[in-house]
């Protein structure tokens, strides 16, 4: 997950609550001067309110803080070489590029623990 931007969210970016639940909506009201000017609607429907920031409760971290979804990548490998200079948002233009023997893969993270 991406820390919350509201521009980025605003211009069609996936908001995701911390433990990676869709909200079922949210809004933002620009015009409020409310310290919690986003509204959220969870899965459950329960309704909540957010900091610009997408923080949920200002004294502790929140299951339901909001979070940007990390877009999907996808590279085209091709006979071993992986064609890591072209990164597609989707897996239907990256196989669009893809010419036989060539396969798509899903980027994922990588992390040692």
């Amino acid at each position: 997950m991406l820390p919350f931007d509201l521009t980025k969210a605003l211009a069609g970016a996936e908001v995701v609550y911390r433990n990676g639940e869709v909200p079922l909506e949210w809004h933002y009201f620009e015009k409020s001067q409310a310290v919690y000017p986003i509204i959220t609607i969870s899965e459950n429907g329960t309704e909540m309110k957010h900091t610009p920031r997408g923080i949920r409760d200002l004294h502790q971290h929140s299951p339901f803080d909001l979070f940007l979804k990390e877009p999907e990548m996808f590279v085209n490998k091709s006979e071993g070489i992986c064609m890591t200079s072209i990164v597609y948002y989707s897996r239907k233009e990256a196989e669009k590029d893809c010419q036989p023997p060539c396969k798509t893969y899903r980027l994922v993270e990588v992390t040692d623990k």
